[in-house]
């Protein structure tokens, strides 16, 4: 798409690109004319972009990654900053994982202090052993479990727990 005239100079930004050696050599530049006319003497090795931002898709931050992508149109006169999903490697994945403990029902709870003792205030609440409560793990999750699985699950945790502490 041939670019037309007059360029709305005061919301767009446009990238300079080099067609002999495939490279932007300016980005988010202000179109040369201020009255957004024809640029006079433009060098035929040189292609004006209009810029535009893609929207980030939707992903999975505990598996995936967004990484930045551009897509060059010197035929459409457009570059497209946009974003690829990446998924995450087994490596990455552990180490945004936060050190934890898994339980035999494969809920992973955090073992950081802070978590420790925000466990500790449901058996200071006096709750009754078929009460359900709701548990969120390291990666978020929520789990239902009733208040005598908790205490089953917090006799585990805390062992582990203090193996750590010791080691």
């Amino acid at each position: 798409m041939a670019i037309t005239y007059p360029v709305d100079t005061e919301n767009t930004k446009w990238a300079v690109y080099k067609i002999s050696t495939s490279e932007i050599i300016r980005k988010n530049a202000a179109w040369p004319t201020a009255d957004g006319s024809e640029i006079p003497g433009l060098d035929g090795d040189l292609a004006m972009l209009l810029e535009t931002k893609a929207t980030p898709p939707a992903y999975d931050s505990a598996t995936q990654k967004l990484e930045r992508s551009e897509t060059i149109n010197v035929a459409e006169n457009s570059i497209v900053y946009g974003w690829n999903v990446v998924a995450l490697t087994q490596e990455e994945i552990d180490a945004r994982t936060p050190a934890s403990f898994t339980t035999s029902g494969g809920i992973k709870l955090a073992v950081e202090e802070q978590d420790q003792n925000a466990f500790a205030l449901i058996d200071l609440a006096g709750m009754a052993d078929t009460d359900s409560i709701t548990i969120k793990d390291v990666d978020g999750n929520t789990h239902n479990v009733t208040v005598a699985e908790f205490k089953a699950i917090m006799v585990a945790y805390g062992n582990y727990c203090y193996a750590q502490f010791l080691s």
